[in-house]
């Protein structure tokens, strides 16, 4: 059984813990694995130029492979889906997912035909809209990365009369209305920036938090919650980084949401329960693809009356590296169970219209 991993960027840049530990496991289950980049197929030939581990899942090298029996769509490689399925390759290999959804215009357009209007952000591309009408309706607003993991940070402005204040992390910065325009606009709108009113995901103590949720999709279909917890950051910041002076609250959730946001610890669980499942399906269906895991994060707005909000979906096992073994495990069963229904899930696909 052979498993090929493309990846969205270069192999170097991919965490070598979880290179390894995905290759142990595989290894471990009598799977072949490789991973590889769109450039090293050789559409001819039918081979690509991949990366295979030794024995001991050490180091890796370069060996030729025939196509696999599964691709593996990882983080941003689904931008290349296109090409893939022009060539034919999907024809062939079935069609993994692992990755969902970071572009977060997208999600608010996929959660509404799942009825999860009252969960959405109002959000914005910077280059697209009108931020002093923005500004007049909300007093503070957030500019993030609308593609998370791209080494970008998020920022808080405010606008007080003709001056224009940016928080970032724990410094802020106010200028006049010209600088703003001239110089710090032009930024954000060319690294393609969101904007989002502010919203009141903190602590009792002032410290900015969100849930984080990891599911996966069990072999009957059903989504199953692997965990779920709660990431808090220092009250300085603007984002809950627990490597930013933060921390996790892994047990006892019900009753560190009591004592720390108030509210009724249990039916606001329940409530991110159902909103974890919806998503799950609907994801499923937009993309037509096996996504088998997916990250969530979720914030409670303090001034709303404790209202969910979704802030972010998205499926790449580093950012919950305190749970890899977990991630990779579910990932290689999936992997297993999709083999031995190869034949009508190939079949399936023949006749699905991905693009």
């Amino acid at each position: 059984m052979r498993v090929g991993v493309l990846l969205g960027k270069p192999k170097e840049e991919i965490s070598d813990s979880y290179c390894k530990l995905l290759y142990s496991m595989s290894a471990a289950h009598g799977i072949e694995l490789f991973m590889f980049e769109l450039k090293d197929i050789d559409w001819e030939r039918k081979t690509i130029n991949a990366w295979f581990y030794d024995a001991k899942g050490e180091k890796s090298y370069r060996k030729e492979a025939s196509f696999p029996y599964i691709v593996e769509i990882y983080a941003k490689a689904v931008a290349v889906l296109p090409q893939i399925i022009s060539k034919g390759m999907y024809m062939e290999c079935l069609l993994s997912a692992f990755y969902a959804m970071r572009d977060k215009t997208q999600v608010q357009e996929q959660m509404r035909k799942v009825e999860l209007d009252k969960y959405l952000i109002n959000t914005h591309l910077f280059k697209e809209i009108d931020i002093e009408i923005m500004l007049s309706g909300y007093k503070t607003l957030m500019l993030k990365p609308n593609i998370s993991n791209c080494g970008r940070s998020a920022y808080k402005l405010f606008r007080a009369g003709k001056k224009y204040t940016l928080s970032h992390k724990h410094k802020s910065k106010t200028v006049c209305k010209k600088k703003f325009y001239d110089i710090y606009a032009p930024v954000f709108s060319r690294n393609n920036y969101i904007l989002q009113p502010f919203h009141n995901f903190t602590t009792n103590s002032g410290n900015p938090f969100v849930f984080k949720i990891l599911l996966h999709r069990a072999e009957n279909g059903e989504w199953r919650k692997i965990s779920v917890n709660a990431h808090v950051g220092s009250p300085e910041g603007i984002m809950s980084k627990t490597s930013e002076g933060g921390y996790m609250v892994t047990e006892n959730l019900h009753e560190w949401l009591e004592a720390e946001v108030g509210g009724d610890a249990k039916n606001i669980i329940a409530e991110v329960d159902e909103i974890a499942a919806k998503i799950g399906d609907a994801l499923q269906k937009q993309h037509r693809l096996r996504i088998n895991c997916l990250g969530l994060s979720l914030g409670i707005n303090r001034d709303r009356d404790n209202a969910l909000k979704i802030i972010e979906i998205d499926a790449d096992p580093e950012i919950y590296a305190h749970q890899e073994a977990d991630v990779v495990a579910a990932k290689v069963q999936n992997w297993k169970d999709m083999y031995s229904k190869r034949e009508d899930l190939l079949a399936k696909q023949r006749n699905h219209k991905f693009i």
